[in-house]
């Protein structure tokens, strides 16, 4: 890839860990952004049931997810 990120051979590769970085090499605002894809991961799973529409879905997920949301909680 031209923007310096290393080229994923398979699928196996994705989901493997990466052994050149461990998270205290890990800037602050990547951990957060790998914990909030991970809440929000959580929260999608809490909504997929009942069978709602797509759009509907990802209406009460980003509603639920957004900082301001998340503050008023």
């Amino acid at each position: 890839m031209d923007n310096g990120e290393e080229s994923v051979q398979s699928i196996e590769d994705l989901l493997s860990p990466n052994t050149k970085c461990t998270p205290t090499q890990m800037s602050p605002t990547s951990l957060a952004y790998i914990g909030d894809s991970v809440f929000e991961l959580f929260v999608r799973s809490r909504y997929v049931w009942p069978t709602r529409r797509t759009t509907d879905l990802q209406n009460l997920v980003v509603g639920r997810v957004r900082g301001k949301e998340l503050l008023l909680t």
